[in-house]
């Protein structure tokens, strides 16, 4: 399977944050979170080389946000690994359109329609392309209304 300049660019990306993450333990230090809900567009990056995957945006609320990543509800189950786009609109920074690698899934208890119960997952994505003056747009929103965990 051959990439082109951009999928090879966001695939550096992928490893480079692993590396701080994973092989490297210093870099697991905690940003500070703004815990509001922000409306969030959604959708599987979109991998020429996959024909599956869908053109169409997933509207999610977050559950808190901060400059190294999103936590959001979902109806389904997104697997980890997974490479979403994602599209927003926040105070801090006008448009905003990243990546992000699903790194941990929760299961919530489901919620109640007047006729079923409709899952609930939590996903939490790490931002693997995010723009420099849009990180540190978030990191000073974050100081001003976020908390640290």
């Amino acid at each position: 399977m051959k990439l082109n300049k951009k999928e090879k660019e966001i695939q550096k990306g992928v490893e480079r944050e692993e590396w701080k993450t994973v092989s490297n333990p210093a870099h697991k230090k905690r940003a500070r979170r703004i815990q509001r809900k922000f409306i969030t567009k959604i959708r599987i990056y979109q991998d020429k080389s996959r024909p599956d995957d869908s053109p169409n945006w997933n509207l999610v609320t977050t559950r808190d946000l901060s400059s190294s990543g999103i936590f959001f509800n979902y109806d389904q189950k997104i697997p980890i690994g997974t490479i979403l786009e994602f599209n927003m609109t926040l105070p801090c920074a006008e448009n905003v359109h990243c990546l992000g690698k699903v790194r941990r899934i929760e299961e919530e208890a489901p919620a109640k329609t007047s006729i079923q119960k409709i899952p609930v997952y939590g996903i939490a994505a790490h931002f693997i392309n995010l723009d420099r003056f849009i990180r540190e747009s978030l990191e000073s929103f974050a100081k001003k209304f976020g908390s640290e965990k």
